[in-house]
């Protein structure tokens, strides 16, 4: 919402993944508590259950709490990051996701980046 309210909607598009990711994180866990309360009330108020049931159930009560433990955590960081605003991925200039630098066609010169509008690189270019 406040980024409807400061005009800056194309944060938006950096931050829906990040918020999706971190609402399923909530709602498995929501659902796999809701199993363990299920479970732990059957577990402990059959008395003539078999040792298979007492197992499904624990089962179910352990995946929840391990989920609660490790994975749910992650929402929390998720919200952080969303908080931060960071709009460095929208912030990056046209020309940098230009396909049109190349690499030096000088084979001593590997590691240099130069502009095809250099003659020497765009010459070689153009010539094979």
């Amino acid at each position: 919402i406040q980024y409807m309210m400061t005009g800056k909607l194309d944060q938006f598009t950096l931050s829906a993944s990040p918020f999706l990711e971190a609402m399923s994180h909530v709602t498995v866990a929501y659902l796999l508590l809701e199993a363990a309360i299920i479970a732990e009330r059957e577990r402990t108020q059959d008395e003539d259950q078999s040792q298979e049931e007492f197992d499904f159930y624990a089962g179910k009560v352990m995946s929840a709490k391990f989920y609660v433990n490790f994975i749910l955590p992650q929402a929390d960081a998720l919200c952080r990051i969303i908080k931060s605003g960071d709009r460095s991925a929208l912030d990056i200039p046209d020309r940098g996701f230009s396909t049109a630098w190349q690499r030096a066609a000088r084979p001593n010169d590997r590691c240099r980046w130069i502009s095809p509008r250099s003659s020497s690189s765009a010459t070689s270019r153009s010539s094979r």
